[in-house]
């Protein structure tokens, strides 16, 4: 039987089958957090890019970026 985490991946991967879904990265912990104060943003339309400045960027189908700045930390943008 699946669980709550087997549908997530199904609903994360469901625009780009092949992104990762890695329930301990920081970004996917802020989107589950916005979901989870009802304010979610869409699934993934862009795979993990790294950026100049190290930081790591997440676009989703709502539009926004999630954006790894170190740490747990994620900004929306």
């Amino acid at each position: 039987m699946p669980t709550m985490e087997d549908v997530e991946a199904l609903i994360w991967r469901s625009v780009l089958p092949d992104v990762e879904y890695n329930a301990d990265s920081a970004i996917l912990k802020k989107w589950r957090a916005l979901k989870a104060d009802n304010t979610p943003i869409g699934v993934p339309v862009t795979h993990e890019v790294p950026l100049d400045d190290g930081h790591v960027a997440q676009g989703f189908t709502s539009g926004c970026v999630l954006v790894w700045v170190g740490g747990d930390q994620v900004e929306v943008r």
